[in-house]
């Protein structure tokens, strides 16, 4: 392992070292400790050559022992760590490794996360192969205790199932629990917007703002992560909708094109959104009988709702601890 040393910059602590390297691994974490274990486990067992790759862990102000297990931790790469003093929320967290980041590329996942042994290498080679690409982005499996939500988010016609190996990925595809980005194309970009404090919207307007100057990323095959213990239906639903009010007036002020380009979908929701609205929201019994190949719809309903509730004229809440 490199040397090693501690400082303090700002308003979190960082533990450094030096070299040169290829991809920063950015890892953000609250209360984090029951998923250490298999996260370290995880990062160890990479395939990758760890003279290439650097490790970052941001804890968001955790009031458990995230940190003391961060650091009394073993690593072959060179790895840092960086504490808030309080929770900031997804945006600032990945910005501050942003900002302690070496490598020419940022490898972002989160801490509930599992990663393959070939995770690093994967994205080595897609890089190698593809010199110019602004970034690309890799599946994500999950868990749940509901299992027919579950099998919605596995789906093969979901999300980057859809996509072969190189193919350029949409924006709203683009998940940072499993994506990498030039580090160039980042702070030219202007990194994470930290007004973005409640759920979802942050990587969504900067992958807008990215596009507008730098090609789209692209689909990463043979690098899918898991994340487990995704929360069920209904609570989903009410982070949608949360998303909905909070997130997506920020997002149609910011990006008057993309607000056009969904328009669309935004005016066929509405009259069952108004109807969702009036009969109360799906219950489990009506769960139960809803096809598989349905439930997006009613995501997106719910996502409908909450905008139509917005009375904050896109004001955030206070960060989602997760």
């Amino acid at each position: 392992m490199g040397n090693t040393g501690s400082n303090f910059i700002g308003n979190f602590r960082i533990m450094t070292s030096t070299g040169n390297l290829k991809i920063s691994v950015i890892i953000i974490g609250y209360n984090s400790e029951q998923s250490f274990p298999k996260l370290i486990e995880s990062l160890n067992n990479q395939i990758a050559n760890p003279n290439l790759f650097e490790i970052i862990f941001v804890d968001d102000g955790s009031n458990d022992d995230s940190a003391n297990l961060w650091n009394s931790a073993k690593f072959e790469s060179k790895f840092k760590l960086i504490q808030h003093n309080n929770n900031r929320g997804r945006s600032a967290s990945r910005n501050s490794g942003i900002s302690q980041a070496k490598g020419e590329y940022c490898l972002f996942t989160n801490a509930n996360i599992v990663l393959p042994k070939n995770w690093v290498q994967g994205y080595l080679d897609f890089f190698t192969e593809n010199k110019k690409t602004t970034g690309a982005c890799g599946l994500i499996n999950y868990t749940s205790s509901d299992k027919k939500f579950e099998n919605y988010l596995n789906r093969k016609l979901r999300g980057l199932h859809r996509f072969k190996n190189g193919d350029l990925v949409p924006p709203e595809n683009v998940l940072f629990a499993n994506a990498a980005i030039r580090l160039d194309v980042l702070k030219k970009s202007g990194v994470f917007d930290e007004n973005f404090k409640s759920y979802g919207g942050q990587e969504l307007d900067l992958m807008l703002r990215i596009n507008e100057s730098f090609p789209q990323v692209q689909f990463c095959g043979g690098v899918s992560v898991l994340r487990e213990n995704h929360p069920d239906f209904q609570t989903h639903c009410k982070r949608l909708e949360e998303f909905g009010r909070f997130v997506l007036p920020i997002i149609f002020k910011k990006h008057p094109l993309y607000f056009q380009n969904q328009i669309r979908w935004l005016g066929f929701l509405l009259p069952a959104t108004i109807l969702l609205k009036f009969c109360g929201k799906i219950g489990d019994k009506f769960y139960r009988f809803l096809p598989v190949a349905a439930i997006r719809i009613f995501l997106k309903i719910h996502a409908v709702l909450g905008f139509m509730q917005n009375k904050t004229g896109g004001k955030s809440i206070p960060p989602v601890k997760e």
